[in-house]
């Protein structure tokens, strides 16, 4: 049997009990949150370090290109220079 006394504390247990899921969900988000970020971001770290690494890896492939031709050019500069003495 409800009195206006039982009836008024039950609807005001209703957004009490509403709001405490709600702060467990909220707490158990953060917690897997925190315990996922050292995870995702280490995840993300490799990401980047693995692009740091095929950048520099790429840079050196150019280097070595320009400096293959650059010792064809001075082969050719030797070679156009020993016809010109000789």
């Amino acid at each position: 049997m409800f009195t206006p006394h039982t009836f008024a504390l039950s609807r005001s247990l209703v957004p009490t009990t509403d709001v405490a899921e709600g702060i467990m969900r909220l707490m158990m988000n953060i917690r897997a949150w925190a315990e996922a970020r050292p995870a995702h971001e280490s995840a993300r770290e490799k990401n980047h370090l693995i692009a740091e690494v095929q950048h520099i890896e790429n840079r050196e492939r150019e280097q070595e290109l320009a400096r293959q031709r650059l010792v064809g050019f001075v082969a050719s500069v030797k070679s156009a220079l020993e016809n010109l003495q000789g």
